[in-house]
């Protein structure tokens, strides 16, 4: 098996927004274990430094708001300023299922702050040797509309000539408040996919089903390469 040094995480700096929502710990946890210097971006200043303390000086939080419209350029300003070599952004986007259940603010923190924010970054990300973006989302009636934007953004950096990574991770919305554990087997299924470029993966199970049959009745959805076992 390889090790974490052969991963795209190894030695780099990713940005990690949400980071101590749903599956953030435990995504942060995971980018650690691989080598990464994790940005983390989120409101609960409280839980930020928790985190910083069980992980080390390789977890570097600053904790903003992305619902205040000044927020993306204040965090682009950080990351331009103290933390230049950023390979990829993983906007964590747990908490928002539905378009009647969240509130406008909700929506403005979880992925139009994040995405106004990788706007202002892609040019920066653009001259790495590699550019990663990825969202992470619960399933539900926003999911599909936010996949046919990263699904856009895929395309033109490919027509750009862009040696990019672009993947959407749609998640069961129990696994938001699952077992840490189970949350733990998520996350490494999404870095997995993150980094092997998958562009799409559909987690309703965080483990390794072994075969069709079992795949269809642990709820694991067939959405391209990322499901297969063993992927």
């Amino acid at each position: 098996m390889f090790g974490a040094e052969h991963s795209i995480f190894f030695d780099q700096t990713f940005l990690l927004t949400g980071a101590t929502e749903g599956l953030g710990p435990s995504l942060a946890r995971g980018l650690v274990a691989q080598g990464a210097v994790v940005l983390a971006i989120d409101r609960n200043a409280g839980a930020l430094a928790a985190m910083q303390r069980g992980l080390g000086d390789t977890f570097r939080p600053l904790a903003r708001d992305l619902a205040d419209p000044k927020a993306p350029v204040e965090v682009a300003r950080w990351i331009a300023e103290d933390h230049p070599r950023l390979a990829g952004i993983i906007c964590n986007a747990g908490g928002m299922a539905s378009r009647t259940s969240c509130e406008p603010e909700t929506s403005l923190r979880t992925v139009f702050g994040p995405a106004a924010l990788a706007g202002l970054l892609w040019p920066a990300l653009s001259d790495t040797g590699r550019t990663t973006f990825a969202l992470v989302l619960p399933e539900g009636d926003l999911a599909t509309g936010f996949a046919q934007l990263t699904s856009t953004l895929r395309r033109q950096a490919w027509n750009a000539g862009q040696r990019s990574s672009v993947t959407t991770a749609t998640i069961a919305p129990w696994l938001l408040t699952a077992t840490p554990d189970d949350q733990s087997k998520a996350a490494s299924r999404i870095l997995t996919a993150i980094d092997r470029g998958k562009p799409h993966l559909c987690l309703r199970a965080p483990w390794f089903p072994p075969g069709p049959a079992r795949r269809s009745r642990l709820g694991i959805c067939p959405v391209g390469e990322a499901d297969s076992p063993g992927s």
